[in-house]
């Protein structure tokens, strides 16, 4: 497992790393705003070319095309892979929602009936179809270009099985990422399916060069499944740290902050019920505590909302871009984390993390059953409790408020963990 340290973390020096390589890097999804699978590897790009690594991008045909590199886009082989694929495409034009599914109805009207045999024989997720040919296009651009590495990452399995052809094919060194664990409670939409991951994690475990994982329970958990062996190792992925970084003005509020989705089990029932028992205890608590939430918000969460009886606690904000939300992330007085309530939890590190440890503000996370992501948090000077904790969270949420108000004590650590840092431990794999 890599560790993060100060070298090469802030600098670039392509005389030292991967100079004159050329990589092929696959990825079903890239230069997509809002995705995190493409955030991923879209921050890795510019990093490895500054790194002296030519690179050739190898994607679905539904994302938009970089100009900065090679970038060649492939369509899916199946009506479920077309249809999502036009599905994409057309978000991207801001038509009103009527209006785009008219024109989705008309344009893929002759695909209908082929869609609804293939989900009937064959009910997995339409990003399987884009291997065949995408490993046909793979296997090309390793005649032109001779990779020395290809290098495949991002949610879509068929990228690795994309990456596994061309690489035994032409014994290029393989490094297969995986961003979340393949084997998880809702990771298949059928039996079917779920028999091709399995065999896809078996497979990749047992061909690849390296394996990285984004965590040290995903490796662990996937070593005793596979006969993965030494290949594993765990790079923490990072974030950029970004250019603004604003400034901090401490208010009359207690400001908490939560940036991203809520819906199903990542909800707000934990907190809602240390704040009922907190507000009962600690009278004044409720006029100051404001919790801002920016994001997406699904139909129980704002039930939830609803039925809380301190309405002025929780501020919906809506959706923002990704600038807007790194301005509130600077501004507040503590950013606030929620897991799944799922057993995958305990295997992932939200992508979300790395961007609020480089605000600089304090974060309280509400871990479920993640060692790993609560030692990480403490180690660097934030909290972190079980949500399924109500006296712990209640306990955490004090520690908060009263380091909120003893403004002007130590902050927390700068973060080690950027992209820079997840780049080199990758070249450096790469180069072992």
């Amino acid at each position: 497992m890599f560790e993060p340290s100060d070298t090469g973390i802030n600098r670039m020096d392509s005389r030292d790393d991967g100079g004159g390589q050329h990589w092929l890097v696959v990825s079903y999804f890239a230069n997509e705003e809002g995705l995190a699978c493409s955030h991923h590897i879209d921050d890795r790009l510019e990093l490895l070319q500054a790194s002296g690594i030519s690179v050739t991008l190898l994607t679905s045909c539904c994302v938009k095309k970089l100009s900065s590199l090679s970038h060649l886009r492939v369509c899916s082989l199946s009506p479920s892979g077309i249809r999502f694929e036009l599905r994409q495409v057309l978000k991207r034009f801001l038509i009103q929602r009527p209006i785009l599914k008219l024109i989705e109805g008309l344009t893929l009207l002759p695909l209908y009936p082929f869609y609804w045999l293939e989900k009937l024989v064959l009910n997995i997720d339409t990003t399987w179809f884009w291997y065949p040919l995408a490993a046909i296009r793979g296997g090309f651009v390793c005649l032109r270009n001779r990779p020395k590495v290809v290098y495949s990452t991002g949610g879509a399995i068929s990228a690795h099985l994309v990456a596994r052809f061309v690489s035994g094919l032409f014994g290029v060194r393989w490094i297969a990422e995986f961003q979340d664990p393949l084997i998880h409670s809702y990771c298949a939409r059928s039996k079917i399916e779920y028999k091709l991951i399995v065999w896809a994690e078996r497979l990749i475990c047992a061909t690849a060069s390296r394996i990285v994982f984004l965590t040290e329970k995903a490796r662990q958990q996937s070593a005793a499944r596979t006969a993965l062996a030494e290949r594993g190792t765990v790079i923490y992925p990072g974030a950029r740290k970004p250019c603004y970084l604003g400034a901090y003005q401490r208010s009359t509020t207690f400001n908490i902050v939560h940036v991203g989705s809520l819906g199903g089990s990542r909800n707000l029932c934990g907190l809602m019920d240390a704040f009922l028992r907190l507000f009962q205890e600690y009278n004044d608590l409720q006029r100051v505590v404001r919790v801002h939430l920016y994001g997406s918000l699904e139909k129980e969460i704002l039930e939830q909302l609803q039925s809380f009886p301190y309405k002025e606690v929780f501020l919906i904000k809506g959706k923002v871009s990704r600038q807007q939300a790194l301005t509130e992330m600077f501004a507040a007085d503590l950013l606030l984390l929620i897991q799944n309530l799922d057993p995958i939890s305990s295997e992932t590190i939200p992508s979300k993390v790395y961007e609020y440890l480089h605000s600089g503000r304090p974060i309280l996370g509400l871990v479920y059953d993640n060692d790993e992501l609560s030692t990480l948090l403490v180690d660097l000077g934030h909290l972190a409790s079980n949500t399924t904790d109500p006296s712990a969270l209640c306990d955490v949420i004090l520690e908060a408020y009263s380091r909120w108000q003893r403004h002007g004590e130590q902050g927390p650590l700068s973060s080690p963990y950027t992209t820079e840092a997840a780049v080199q431990q990758l070249i450096q794999l790469a180069r072992a």
